[in-house]
């Protein structure tokens, strides 16, 4: 049998085409010869013209003219012909489940629809003949179908049966096993399965907000959700790569009121995750799971005080953490402080201290505590003492570290009455935002678990920063004084009048504790940095000790980092990545340079910028990123260049394919270039190519704000696999000594006045003081500067020189330090990391301010104190000083919602 290439008869082309006329070369439809028997997980496109004959259960049905058919190998698309209203009728009225026989012919699927999540979304069976096998029921039964999962139907395909979906995503025998020992499918998942503990086994297929995840197999989707007190499974979720196989084991529970999605089988329900684990292919294949044993043994909840049997033990201490009480301190008595966080019924209290929550139960004869909690605000300190008994069965809270006990009630005092009305509940869910947190209520925020953790990672991280360079390194710890001179060059300082009138001091910048810059997601006036001086040392001494220190303090249970770091020139970052920010975590997105192949052929668009001075052309492939490239992002981006870069021309271009594109490019171009360009590129369907040409610094600017942009939009639609997990450190070094002020044209320092020249510069000091290299030497995080130190200049001789005849500074203002170097000052270095940079990285914090216990606000106010505020006019007269008034202050108050930068942004 010959096989056709076939037009689609349905309805994007309307054509209404007889069922023979179609085909006019070929035998009439219908002949047993002719009908090839498939299953419907085998069909592809190679089978396109082919008269098949399908047999299988009905999975969904839309419109009325669509029905998706599985059978134990795969699903499949079949749909009724326009010229058909009879079978199109029997469509809309088929009962889901139902055995149905179908004989038709395979169609592409018409332009733009295919499915690239079905390993038959590319074709469809267009219906010839179809027979009801066996009918199924309405979904009016609730689900309760005699052929669901609990019929003895053979027809269904069972849990560890895999299709050939999966089938095509075993790369080892493990993994194959991992599939065969789930007990549910995600098909399988309904309303009738929640409070069931299932063990699933599928790919991730999307990911969004760090805690939900979208588990595929072959017979369905279901949701994923991390529990709000289980960090280390949403660790693992931000770190999972889309379409990696997991194993999951959880909790079938049903979606809170209003979050259904009706889109999905399974959107009444979601699993709540207990394991997570991505299967690895090169894992010996273990005996079958076993299902996990839990003792059920509970007491009733309509018991009184008097009946209460259980042994009792005093607790020594009156309290008890809630991560000490679990089903080991059932029949013991506990004393619990915390706030009341939660309570209902009347009867159901949840108390919770810096560890976490535990649920409180009033007994059945206790109503003077009942009549109690109907006046406790929440947020106020109580004291309960109790009995620790287990929860009824299928009542256990699998969010709750506690979920599986609870505390029944035999003594409730309140401690601290909080106010009736507060600003708003301190719970996960109800947080508000940052602006009214940091503004007003700022005493609140210390109370959120996460904000609790972040703090106390803080403060291990920095103990063992101090043991290591203590103990281990010796070290001497120094306190250096706040009260400084100003000092040429750098920030902006703050300065503190003095009696003395017309003398005034500065908060010192080295040590850097203070500034006068402005506030952003990673930097506010004040913040903590760890500074590091060290003598008789280099380059790679201060590296070495960074290294050994990091591996020291990073904690063991987040993650694991060595040494040593990759290193990389200034230059490089700046041609690879971009001038603001070395997002290496971007590892497939580096700018290339198409300088040379844009300029082929004669192109109107090169022409018009290729005569500027330092002119160069670089590109950015994103792959798959036309998916969720939208006209608002392009207009967003195209108006982005022409207002702060104007001297550059951007190309954004969707690959749909790469000879088209080709054929796009050569309309831009010209037809040499975009050969060479789709040589270079090597672009494939559903890239985004970011072309952008000008002077080299505005293209690298530019190109490195839009790569760095739009893998943050990705990440917040869930497509997360364009930046590799982990913590990445890198070094930067060789930076320019110097740089040329744009507005002035003098000479600057690119890091500080104080910086050594690279030695095998030394010669281009005088006459070519812009090509001379520094040792200096940057430390990135995950695109994020989180220190900075140099090598430092000890010749007394050449600092004068640099200061006075480079730099243009008086050197008087500094004859402090030039003393200190004519007194035996040996060669020396140092670095200084940031340590709030640090710590929110660490915690993937979205601003410095979510690792600070009092943090400034946009503005530099402080919450807490109101401060900065004025002073009375005799203090004004005791330190010499006068208020002037100004039309406009620099910093008034805010006339809307401030907005912090994107997270990985530098300044």
């Amino acid at each position: 049998m010959s096989v056709l290439p076939l037009t689609h008869p349905g309805r994007l082309y309307g054509c209404g085409l007889g069922r023979i006329s179609r085909y006019p070369n070929r035998e009439p439809p219908g002949l047993p010869n002719n009908v090839t028997r498939v299953s419907c997980g085998d069909l592809r496109e190679c089978h396109v013209g082919m008269e098949v004959e399908l047999c299988g259960r009905v999975q969904y049905q839309r419109v009325g003219r669509f029905l998706t058919l599985r059978d134990q190998y795969g699903m499949t698309q079949v749909v009724a012909p326009d010229d058909r209203p009879d079978l199109g009728r029997r469509l809309a009225n088929m009962p889901i489940h139902s055995f149905v026989a179908i004989r038709g012919w395979v169609y592409p699927r018409p332009p733009g629809q295919k499915n690239v999540r079905m390993p038959t979304g590319g074709i469809e069976v267009m219906i010839e003949e179809f027979r009801m096998v066996q009918p199924g029921k309405k979904y009016s039964d609730n689900g309760k179908s005699k052929f669901s999962k609990s019929s003895d139907s053979k027809s269904i395909p069972g849990h560890n049966r895999l299709t050939s979906e999966e089938f095509a995503k075993c790369e080892s025998p493990s993994v194959t096993s991992k599939f065969a020992r789930r007990t549910h499918t995600c098909g399988d998942l309904t309303e009738e399965t929640i409070g069931e503990e299932v063990h699933l086994c599928g790919w991730v297929e999307l990911k969004r907000l760090g805690r939900f995840v979208t588990l595929r197999d072959g017979y369905g989707v279901a949701q994923l959700v991390a529990p709000i007190n289980r960090p280390d499974i949403s660790r693992i979720i931000n770190n999972i790569r889309l379409d990696s196989i997991v194993t999951v084991k959880g909790l079938v529970c049903a979606r809170p009121p209003g979050q259904k999605n009706v889109r999905m089988q399974t959107g009444a329900i979601e699993v709540s995750v207990t394991e997570l684990e991505v299967v690895d292919p090169n894992e010996k294949i273990e005996p079958k799971l076993s299902k996990i044993k839990s003792d059920i043994s509970m007491q009733a909840r309509n018991f009184s005080t008097d009946s209460i049997t259980a042994e009792t033990i005093q607790v020594e201490t009156h309290t008890h953490m809630w991560r000490a009480t679990r089903c080991s301190h059932v029949g013991q008595e506990v004393t619990l402080f915390g706030w009341m966080e939660y309570q209902r019924m009347g009867k159901f209290v949840t108390i919770r201290d810096a560890y976490g929550s535990t649920q409180l139960v009033v007994p059945d004869d206790r109503r003077d505590i009942v009549q109690q909690l109907e006046s406790i605000p929440f947020e106020s300190i109580i004291a309960a003492s109790g009995v620790v008994c287990s929860r009824p069965p299928a009542q256990e809270n699998v969010n709750m570290c506690t979920g599986s006990i609870e505390v029944a009630l035999k003594d409730f005092k309140v401690v601290n009455m909080a106010k009736k009305q507060l600003p708003f509940s301190i719970r996960d869910f109800s947080k508000v935002s940052e602006r009214d947190i940091y503004y007003n209520f700022k005493r609140f925020n210390i109370f959120y678990i996460q904000m609790q953790r972040n703090l106390r990672i803080r403060s291990k991280v920095l103990m063992k920063m101090r043991e290591y360079l203590c103990n281990h390194c010796d070290f001497v710890d120094v306190e250096t004084p706040t009260l400084f001179r100003r000092t040429p060059g750098g920030a902006h300082e703050f300065v503190v009048p003095s009696r003395l009138p017309g003398q005034f001091y500065s908060l010192v910048q080295s040590p850097q504790q203070f500034k006068d810059e402005l506030a952003k997601s990673d930097r506010q006036p004040e913040f903590t940095q760890l500074d590091i001086e060290m003598s008789f040392t280099d380059q790679e001494g201060v590296i070495s000790l960074i290294e050994g220190l990091l591996e020291f303090c990073w904690p063991k249970d987040i993650s694991e980092v060595k040494g040593p770091f990759p290193r990389i020139t200034y230059d490089e970052a700046m041609d690879q990545y971009d001038p603001s920010c070395t997002e290496t975590k971007c590892y497939s997105l580096q700018l290339k340079d198409v300088r040379h192949l844009v300029v082929q052929g004669n192109s109107p668009i090169v022409n018009s910028v290729k005569d500027l001075p330092d002119f160069a052309a670089r590109a950015v492939v994103v792959p798959k990123g036309s998916v969720h490239f939208t006209t608002a992002i392009k207009n967003k981006y195209e108006d982005l260049a022409r207002n702060q870069y104007p001297s550059t021309k951007l190309v954004l271009s969707k690959v749909t394919s790469s000879n088209e594109w080709e054929q796009i490019m050569g309309k831009i171009f010209s037809t040499p270039a975009a050969t060479a360009l789709k040589k270079e590129l090597n672009p494939e369907t559903f890239d985004l190519i970011m072309l952008v040409l000008g002077p080299k610094e505005q293209v690298l600017n530019l190109l490195g704000k839009l790569r760095v942009d739009y893998i943050n939009y990705l990440e917040s639609k869930g497509v997360n696999h364009h930046r590799q997990p982990g913590f990445h450190f890198l070094w930067v070094v060789d930076f320019p000594l110097f740089a040329k002020d744009e507005e002035t044209g003098k000479i600057e320092s690119s890091h500080h006045p104080f910086t050594q020249p690279h030695p095998e510069d030394m010669h281009l000091l005088q006459k070519q003081p812009l090509k001379v290299k520094s040792l200096h030497y940057d430390l990135v995080l995950n695109g994020c500067e989180v220190g900075g130190g140099s090598i430092r200049i000890h010749d007394p001789v050449l600092q004068h020189y640099v200061l006075k005849d480079i730099l243009q500074i008086n050197a008087a203002t500094l004859q402090h330090l030039l003393d200190g170097l004519h007194s035996g000052c040996p060669p020396h270095g140092g670095i200084a990391l940031g340590i709030d940079r640090l710590i929110a990285e660490l915690c993937s914090a979205v601003s410095i301010r979510d690792v600070i216990a009092f943090p400034k606000t946009i503005e530099g106010k402080d919450i807490m104190s109101g401060a900065p505020v004025t002073i009375p006019e005799e203090e004004k007269q005791r330190y010499h000083i006068q208020s002037i008034q100004c039309q406009r202050t620099c910093r008034g108050p805010a006339r809307g919602p401030v907005r912090e930068p994107a997270r990985g942004s530098r300044t």
